[in-house]
């Protein structure tokens, strides 16, 4: 056959998952992030016309229809908008960061009699990007007959950068844990704490989450150190108490005892998440409300009192939370944003996008630059000017990177892996 030459601005690097019924995908929604998880994901290569040939990657489930999930990530430098033209077969329903922007049908004989179905560039939206990364998500349905999709981005984009040669596995923890959300780091006692969120919390009357007790090594000290707790998540140390969150709570445990103080209720909270203490030993702990919610708040402790710190449009479904420079640095769940706050006037800029999904993690390394884990199973490094490199991804082996601790003395990351049950320790190399 005749060459072809690939037209300027096709997209040429996607994911796609299994093929999936269906009847058994929300089209309207973007999934969940145990869906995203669980989708397995496998890179697609494009012909050189740009066409991602479904027919040639996945088998088909079945008469009734089938439906993959397709994505690709962009950068940007800046916000601006951009020309999108795609063409599939046979439905598809677009997403840009995670918000549903398109759908349409490009089947046999749907546009007119005459149309044969055929995959070319016949439609188009507008979109805007963000500064920093930029997910376009599709999800594309077949009925019967060839399977594909095809887009072309007209703008000044760049594919993601990926630097995942300097984060290099020191240990990992055999798989003891029970959904581990998160790790933290005692300088006083050199050990490590693990929150397990313990996901069976739903079907039991019993609290069943609890916090380990682990070394730098990875050695399991204590695994029930501190049993009975309500799914906990973020943690932190004030004056040798250990500050946890549950629902509903924050739980003040004495560290040298073991032995829970006293339990803060949280009135009106849906969520609670993260917390970061301040050097005043202000408390701020995150509220991750469900999407349907759209005032997004940040409680603070103080003196014994807790009040609603923050709450606005600008930050939605705040998870990962962290201190520097006099700023709040807000993982926004919401938009895909990492935001930050100022502790005085509580003005919020962004600092860079991150597409869609959840910001969990969030740490300060040696050079100033932030650590920032998405749930799906990446780490990046975010300057203070915005650029993200990306230096680990685990999503392809189902792991994800919950709310790491990064021990900035040993240029150490530890990572809980939530689902897969385990701490899993890197060392990063700094440039």
């Amino acid at each position: 056959p005749p060459e072809v030459e690939t037209p300027p601005g096709t997209l040429m690097n996607w994911d796609v998952s299994m093929a999936i019924p269906a009847a058994r995908v929300n089209r309207d929604a973007y999934p969940s992030f145990y869906a995203i998880l669980g989708a397995g994901w496998e890179p697609a290569t494009p012909e050189a016309s740009g066409l991602v040939n479904i027919s040639r990657l996945r088998a088909r489930n079945g008469q009734e229809p089938d439906l993959v999930l397709a994505r690709t990530i962009v950068r940007s430098e800046k916000w601006q908008n951009v020309a999108f033209t795609f063409g599939y077969s046979d439905e598809v329903d677009l997403f840009l960061n995670g918000r549903k922007i398109f759908s349409g049908n490009s089947a046999y004989r749907f546009r007119d009699p005459s149309f044969l179905g055929v995959v070319g560039p016949f439609d188009g939206v507008n979109l805007t990007l963000e500064k920093g990364l930029n997910e376009i998500f599709m999800m594309v349905t077949e009925y019967f007959g060839g399977w594909g999709f095809l887009a072309r981005l007209d703008g000044d984009v760049a594919d993601p950068i990926k630097e995942h040669g300097r984060a290099s596995a020191v240990w990992a923890t055999e798989q003891v844990f029970l959904t581990p959300e998160s790790v933290l780091y005692d300088p006083d006692r050199d050990l490590l704490y693990v929150s397990n969120f313990d996901m069976r919390f739903a079907a039991s009357e019993e609290f069943t989450g609890y916090i380990s007790k682990v070394s730098p090594d990875g050695e399991v000290i204590e695994l029930k150190w501190i049993a009975g707790l309500n799914a906990p998540t973020g943690m932190g140390i004030w004056e040798d108490k250990l500050y946890t969150t549950e629902r509903g709570i924050l739980t003040e445990i004495d560290i040298d005892s073991g032995e829970i103080l006293e339990c803060h209720p949280i009135e009106g909270s849906e969520f609670l998440n993260d917390l970061v203490i301040g050097p005043d030993g202000s408390i701020y702990i995150s509220d991750t409300r469900p999407s349907s919610h759209l005032d997004s708040r940040i409680y603070r402790f103080r003196d014994g009192e807790v009040e609603v710190w923050l709450a606005t449009d600008e930050i939605s479904r705040a998870n990962g939370l962290w201190i520097h420079d006099g700023e709040l640095i807000v993982g926004n769940t919401g938009d895909g944003i990492l935001k930050a706050v100022d502790l005085e006037h509580k003005t919020v800029r962004d600092i860079a996008s991150f597409g869609a999904g959840v910001l969990d993690g969030i740490r300060v390394d040696n050079q100033g630059n932030f650590l920032v884990s998405h749930w799906e199973g990446q780490v990046y490094l975010v300057s203070p000017a915005g650029e993200i490199i990306e230096v680990l991804d685990t999503l392809f082996e189902q792991i994800n990177a919950a709310d790491f601790e990064y021990i900035r003395e040993q240029n150490l990351l530890l990572i809980p892996t939530f689902v897969d049950n385990r701490v899993m320790a890197y060392r990063l190399e700094e440039q």
